[in-house]
């Protein structure tokens, strides 16, 4: 009786955890998706559609979305008058998924290549996905380098659970 108990209770957990993973499928797809989209808007000056998948709080620290379509063209003429400029960007598929509150999170691999002065430079950076829809639709934070805690004191509702290599 003892081995069925635990059976059961083996075979329950399997099932929950398997539901858990397949349930999260979807978002995982959809924000590795959506930040492909948001790469491509960038590379294409879209800046308007591109603001769309940036976070409200980013867009709200950036004085709004027009204000943040400003700095973001100064930005990117100032660095292509140095010599540099984006030639691609992909966004790799987030391992995990976090649940917190009401929303989904997950740090995702961004891989950038751009043309520099002298050549190439191909490097890894972390972008952070947020979705208050379960998933559907995804708004993201370019980490630009900086750690969790540091983040956290801007936009406080990030998870303590993220992983910002």
């Amino acid at each position: 009786m003892k081995y069925l108990f635990n059976s059961f209770f083996i075979f329950l957990s399997f099932f929950v955890s398997a539901q858990s993973v397949q349930t999260d499928s979807i978002p995982l797809a959809n924000a590795q998706k959506q930040g492909n989209i948001m790469a491509k808007l960038l590379l294409e000056k879209n800046y308007k559609e591109f603001g769309k998948y940036t976070y409200p709080s980013i867009i709200k620290m950036s004085g709004g979305e027009q204000n943040m379509i400003t700095l973001i063209k100064k930005s990117i003429t100032e660095m292509e008058e140095k010599g540099y400029s984006f030639i691609n960007f992909s966004v790799e598929k987030p391992l995990n998924i976090i649940h917190l509150k009401n929303s989904l999170q997950c740090a995702i691999t961004e891989n950038i290549e751009m043309k520099i002065p002298n050549g190439r430079l191909t490097s890894m950076a972390t972008l952070i996905g947020v979705s208050n829809d379960n998933g559907k639709n995804w708004t993201f934070i370019d980490t630009h380098g900086t750690d969790l805690k540091s983040l956290q004191k801007t936009i406080p509702e990030l998870s303590n659970d993220l992983i910002i290599p």
